[in-house]
């Protein structure tokens, strides 16, 4: 397990950039798919921003191809952030985790909040998202029957 449910890093900086055989690091694969929560994971356990795969392609060049608008994301990736990585820092009032105890959102398992009130505060604009990975997780550990 890369990352644990409340943030917890389960693997060295060296193994958290390991790559496949085409080159491509969990953080690759994170800025593919648009995935920010997990790209600041990942940057904070170690992932390295200069990762090249065997195409030559960087993660911040798979966000900007697939995500251009997501200007968050690319800011991440481009080393501009925040000087707290999205999922280091309660999704709801901004604090970071090294101030106060984040809890993961039940649903999604992403989301992190500092406390019931930040959670509650932030749900009418977390609702959707949340329901979105709830399915997509859904989706992937339903087995097919034929």
């Amino acid at each position: 397990m890369l990352l644990g449910k409340h943030g917890a890093y389960k693997l060295t900086p060296d193994e958290v950039n390991a790559a496949d055989v085409g080159g491509w690091t969990p953080l690759h694969y994170a800025a593919f798919f648009g995935h920010s929560q997990i790209c600041g994971k990942l940057l904070a356990a170690g992932a390295r921003l200069d990762a090249v795969a065997s195409t030559g392609h960087t993660p911040l060049m798979l966000a900007q191809r697939q995500h251009p608008a997501n200007t968050a994301l690319l800011d991440l990736l481009a080393g501009r952030g925040p000087a707290h990585p999205p999922g280091t820092v309660c999704d709801g009032c901004g604090r970071p985790e090294t101030e106060v105890r984040l809890r993961t959102c039940d649903g999604c398992l992403l989301a992190r909040y500092c406390g019931n009130a930040c959670a509650k505060a932030a749900w009418p604009a977390h609702k959707a998202e949340c329901r979105r990975l709830q399915a997509a997780r859904e989706a992937r550990t339903t087995p097919i029957i034929t």
